[in-house]
Formats: C-alpha cells, sequence, structure tokens
C-alpha cells in the first residue's frame, strides 16, 4: 500500500522525540519504559505495513496510560486523517491546540494540520479563519495550498487564484491543473458569455484539458451552434481525450441533432483505422455493432486494439466481457483501470479531480 510521503517522513522525524520523551517521563514517573516503547514501535510497524486501526489502537492505548509529547498527539490525529476519520483527526489536533505549552512553531505546524483536516472534512470556512489568525501562516507554501483550494470549495475563485499565485511565487510551483479548474467552475456558474470567456482561460495554456474541452462544445450546443459544437466534439475523439462512455454518449447526442450519427460511426472507424489508442472509441464502435447483433465485428474490433502496443487496462477489460474469455478476464480483473500523472493514485472510475493528491485532469487510462 502506498503511504503519503511527507507523513512518513514526519513520523521517522519525530519518532526520536517520542522515545526521548518516554525515556524522560518514564525516569520521572517510574513507568516502564521498555514495555511502552515496544508498543510505540509496534504502532510504527503497523502504520508502515498499512495496519492503520492497529497503529490508531496502539497509539491510543499509551496516549491513556502516560504523558507524552505533543509530537504523539499529532500523529494520532494524522493517522485519523491518513484513514479517512476528518472528524476525530479535527478533535484530536483542535484538543492539542488548547494546549498552552506548546511552543510557537509547533503550535504554527498544527495549526497547518489543523486546517487541512477542515479542508477535507468541507468546512473550508474554519480552516480559512484559523489561516488568517497570524500573517505568518501564509508565509508557509503548504497553507497556501490550503487557502486556494479552500477558497475554489466556497466558490471564491478570484481568491482562489491569488493564493495560488502567491504559493506559485513562493515556491516556483503550481497545484496542477488548479488554474483551470477554477476557470471552468467559474464557466459552470456564469451565462454563457462569461462562460466561453472563461473556458478559452482555462484552454490557454493547455488545449488537451478534457474537462474544458468538453464544458466548451456543451456551451456551443447551448447556443445552438450545434455545427461548430460537432466540430469541437470531432477534434475532442481525433485527439483521444475521451474519458468514459458518458463523454461520447454527449458526443453522439450532437451528430444526431444535425441528423449526422453516420458521420459519427464514421469519425469512429476512421479513428479505429488509424490506431488512436484511446479505448473508450474502440469501445464506443464495438457497442454500434454490438447493437446492430454484429458480435463477431465488435469482437474483432477489440482485438485489433489489445495488439496495438499501448493499449489500455479498461479495453482488455471490455474486450473480455464481450469475447467471454476467462483469461484475460481473471488478469485484469483486480488491475485498476486509471492512474494520476502527478500522484500515481490508482482507481477504477474515472473523476475530474484525483482524490489524492486533488490535482484536476489528471487521471489517464492505465
Amino acid at each position: 500500500m502506498m503511504i503519503n510521503t511527507q507523513l512518513v517522513i514526519l513520523i521517522l522525524a519525530i519518532v526520536f522525540v517520542i522515545i526521548f520523551s518516554i525515556l524522560f517521563v518514564a525516569k520521572k514517573r517510574n513507568i516502564k519504559f521498555f514495555s511502552q516503547s515496544s508498543s510505540l514501535v509496534q504502532g510504527f510497524a503497523s502504520f508502515a505495513e498499512g495496519n492503520k486501526e492497529v497503529a490508531l489502537n496502539e497509539f491510543k492505548s499509551i496516549a491513556k496510560n502516560t504523558t507524552l509529547s505533543p509530537e504523539t498527539y499529532l500523529t494520532i490525529g494524522l493517522l485519523y486523517r491518513s484513514n479517512h476519520d476528518y472528524i476525530k483527526a479535527i478533535q484530536v489536533h483542535e484538543l492539542l491546540l488548547g494546549n498552552k505549552n506548546i511552543d510557537i512553531r509547533f503550535k504554527n505546524a498544527l495549526i497547518g494540520e489543523l486546517a487541512k483536516d477542515y479542508l477535507l472534512a468541507e468546512i473550508p470556512l474554519k480552516a480559512i479563519n484559523l489561516l488568517q489568525t497570524n500573517d505568518n501562516l501564509l508565509k508557509i507554501p503548504d497553507n497556501l495550498i490550503t487557502m486556494a483550494r479552500c477558497q475554489l470549495l466556497i466558490q471564491n475563485y478570484d481568491k482562489a487564484i491569488y493564493y495560488h499565485i502567491k504559493y506559485n511565487k513562493l515556491t516556483d510551483k503550481i497545484l496542477y491543473g488548479f488554474v483551470a479548474k477554477c476557470m471552468i467552475e467559474k464557466a459552470l456558474h456564469s451565462d454563457n458569455t462569461l462562460a466561453t470567456k472563461y473556458i478559452k482561460t482555462a484552454l490557454k495554456d493547455n488545449q488537451l484539458n478534457r474537462p474544458a474541452r468538453m464544458i466548451q462544445g456543451m456551451l456551443l450546443m447551448q447556443a445552438n451552434k450545434v455545427e461548430k459544437a460537432v466540430s469541437e466534439y470531432a477534434k475532442i475523439i481525433d485527439n483521444g481525450l475521451i474519458r468514459d462512455k458518458y463523454d461520447l454518449d454527449q458526443i453522439k447526442k450532437a451528430f444526431i441533432t444535425i441528423g449526422k450519427e453516420s458521420n459519427y460511426i464514421e469519425m469512429l472507424e476512421r479513428n479505429v483505422k488509424s490506431g488512436n489508442i484511446n479505448p473508450f472509441i474502440h469501445m464506443a464502435l464495438a457497442d454500434h455493432f454490438i447493437h446492430n447483433q454484429d458480435n463477431e465485428k465488435a469482437v474483432s474490433i477489440m482485438e485489433s486494439y489489445m495488439e496495438l502496443p499501448y493499449s489500455r487496462i479498461i479495453g482488455a477489460k471490455y474486450y473480455a466481457s464481450i469475447s467471454n474469455n476467462k483469461v484475460i478476464a481473471n488478469i485484469v480483473k483486480s488491475v485498476a483501470s486509471y492512474k494520476c500523472v502527478v500522484c500515481d493514485n490508482e482507481l477504477d472510475e474515472y473523476t475530474d479531480d484525483c482524490p489524492k493528491c486533488k490535482s484536476f485532469d489528471s487521471i489517464q487510462t492505465k
């Protein structure tokens, strides 16, 4: 199981501090050091192996039986967060924040982590208010990322871009697809004229942004510019930007609207013959032949796709289902169909945002 690298580094960095604190307290209060240090090691080992519940139980047991350093309680909160239990992470970190004995540097780091908890729990206003309590907090890159994402969540898109720019100036880095995401969200909440402007801005740096291209087609359809929409959708197919069957359903409807369904099929056939590696194009054409009760032709199309040097897992799964090929079905059954190009997170279904690193338009077929 993949573990957040920063979290592992944090744990390794503080483990020595925690063990030292146990030793110090043990000396003062005659606590059985070796049994507790053993539990501590078991807790870290369990977490490293992916047994988060076991790790949590070990840490909570230690916390109940002795007074440990604040780092231990911070780690417990981080474990809750990594287990997607954001409310408990908030409770632990809020409790720790009330400790008047923690130094200012630790407190600032804790505030940043608590703000992330609020963001993940979808309580963005609490995160924003917390990070605005001290100007120094907004000089920390991670906090700027949290602020930018919180502003996006409350639909304050200009502020979201503002904090993204501050993050970029401070680190010379960008959040993958973040500005495009803001522009697309603005487009979805604006009238057609402004929406078109925002989509053009989203596409300025990346013409291959799938969500923006699909929305551009949708806006053209809403403006009754169906011919232009069809032309845009054709480019989307030719560029291999399709990520799920829903995209193709939208595109097919546009062609049907102007009475050109045959042109749609011809376009799919042309892309299949040219070796377009996007699996959904081949799958859509195979679906067409299955609908016309020509299952043999459908299987043949997917067999030719499987022979391409860069064929995708999702195409193999579809081929196995229509050809009843149990060997291939067993091979790909437990393999994810999608992967984030930023953090390598693997998924079975497409989503515009990576659930792990929150990058936008970063999910690709495997």
